[in-house]
């Protein structure tokens, strides 16, 4: 396919949902597209440490698919990802998806990045509108502006499920006050810096698909002893050599 804005069936009739092509038959420029300036914005945008990164990445992962999952034959993931209800109903069964993931993508982003540089927030609008100009180009108004709509409203609820997962602006706060437990064989700060714990509470917050971490606990560490010729030691030298 040239592109996710190509397709034949965009001269599709506006009233026969049966001739306008389902979500999965789309190229996929726009969400790569979106997912490109979203790393950009991980690595630009204060704060935004692996744990943080990785929570917006998969907020916006969800959007993206509650948005499009009238359109795809799996549906929604409400019920499946802990806590998410399911997104409001569709208004029709008509829906150009690209235009519908263009709205999605750029709302959560924007809900996201709250303290993105100007310059970014300039690059996310720019990239919104480029998408939004293409459909507005090709589509009847009626599905241009019903599927920005459907959009916009599954990001504000994707949004609204993420502010209570206990990781909500966690950017603002990536070392909370936190007293590590101290001994023999317990994590520490190192050298050079003896940075201090990075999300110390995170593994505390709400996981996606668990209805808790202790569901998927890992196992005991390794017995540890610091006298040469200990079990542990002879493990960590055959780790290492």
């Amino acid at each position: 396919m040239a592109g996710a804005l190509s397709l034949g069936g965009l001269r599709a009739d506006p009233s026969d949902a049966l001739a306008w092509p389902p979500a999965s038959a789309y190229a996929a420029e726009v969400p790569t597209a979106w997912f490109d300036l979203a790393l950009d914005l991980v690595r630009a945008t204060p704060g935004f440490s692996p744990p943080v990164a990785s929570r917006a990445f998969g907020y916006a992962g969800a959007a993206l698919h509650e948005a499009l999952a009238a359109g795809l034959s799996g549906g929604s993931f409400a019920g499946r990802l802990n806590g998410l209800s399911p997104p409001p109903a569709p208004a029709n069964h008509v829906y150009h998806w690209p235009t519908t993931a263009n709205a999605a993508l750029a709302a959560i982003l924007r809900a996201l990045f709250p303290t993105a540089s100007a310059a970014n927030l300039d690059a996310l609008d720019a990239l919104e509108r480029r998408f939004a100009e293409e459909g507005r180009a090709v589509l009847p108004f009626g599905v241009y502006k019903r599927s920005v709509r459907r959009g916009q409203d599954v990001a504000a609820h994707v949004f609204a499920w993420s502010t209570s997962d206990g990781g909500h602006e966690g950017f603002r706060s990536n070392f909370p006050p936190y007293t590590p437990p101290t001994g023999p064989g317990l994590w520490e700060p190192t050298p050079p810096g003896f940075q201090p714990a990075l999300q110390p509470y995170w593994g505390t917050n709400r996981p996606f698909a668990l209805s808790s971490g202790a569901t998927c606990a890992p196992p005991p560490p390794l017995p540890y002893s610091e006298v040469p010729g200990r079990a542990s030691t002879r493990t960590r030298t055959t780790a290492t050599s």
